[in-house]
Formats: structure tokens, C-alpha cells, sequence
């Protein structure tokens, strides 16, 4: 079992004819509690993972909200950018990645993925 963090959801979502879109949002069960969603094209930049990351409404907790340690978060920015590239380098051989929970543990922890689901394009 992972240890506590901040839960996420990372995703790469495809159709044919367009560029794949990655999503980040709140994971885990706040996913289907709050709106907490963002989206863009691939490839994602190394500055455009750090402002989505900040858009959230979560973000806060991200940052030690209310006394919590302070979260991973380079390694967050750092995993959005390589699913962008991984979705990126696959083209149209992918129609849907979704990590979640992504768990973002305490500054210098890194994160987990804690279910991984990969969908081939037919």
C-alpha cells in the first residue's frame, strides 16, 4: 500500500483525426466529487505541466494546505511531461491511458501510480 499523499488523476485521451489531449485532475474519490479537471494538447511542455498543475482547484493541497507537508511536485511536473511524450511518440497506436490514482507524496518522495489502465487503438 502506497504511503499518504495527494491524489491525481493523469490521462491521455484520443480520436482520430486530432491531437491527443492530456487531462489532470483530483484522482482518486474526490474525481467524481469535484470538477477539478484540466486539459491540453500534446506535447506538453515542461512550464505548461507546472501551470495546469497550478490551475487546480486542489492546488492548495499541493502545497501543505492547512499545515500538510508541502507535495512532490517537480515529480508531478515531471510525469506529465513524459505522458505527453510517451502519447506523443505512440501517435495514433494509443486511444486512452488513465493513471489514477496518481498518489503525489511529501517534497523528495516522489509519487506512486497506483493503477495504470492502457488502451490500444483498435
Amino acid at each position: 500500500m502506497a504511503s499518504a499523499g495527494v491524489e491525481l488523476l493523469v490521462g491521455i485521451t484520443t480520436e482520430p483525426g486530432f491531437s491527443p489531449i492530456l487531462t489532470l485532475g483530483s484522482g482518486g474519490i474526490l474525481v467524481e466529487l469535484i470538477n477539478d479537471v484540466i486539459s491540453l494538447p500534446v506535447p506538453v511542455t515542461p512550464r505548461q505541466a507546472q501551470r495546469m498543475v497550478e490551475q487546480l482547484r486542489s492546488w492548495p493541497l499541493l502545497q501543505g494546505h492547512r499545515g500538510g507537508a508541502r507535495a512532490d511536485v517537480p515529480a508531478l511536473f515531471e510525469l506529465i511531461v513524459k505522458v505527453s511524450d510517451f502519447a506523443t511518440a505512440q501517435g495514433d497506436k494509443l486511444r486512452a491511458l488513465d493513471l489514477n490514482p496518481v498518489i503525489v507524496h511529501p517534497i523528495g518522495n516522489g509519487i506512486t501510480i497506483a493503477d495504470v489502465v492502457i488502451e490500444p487503438s483498435q
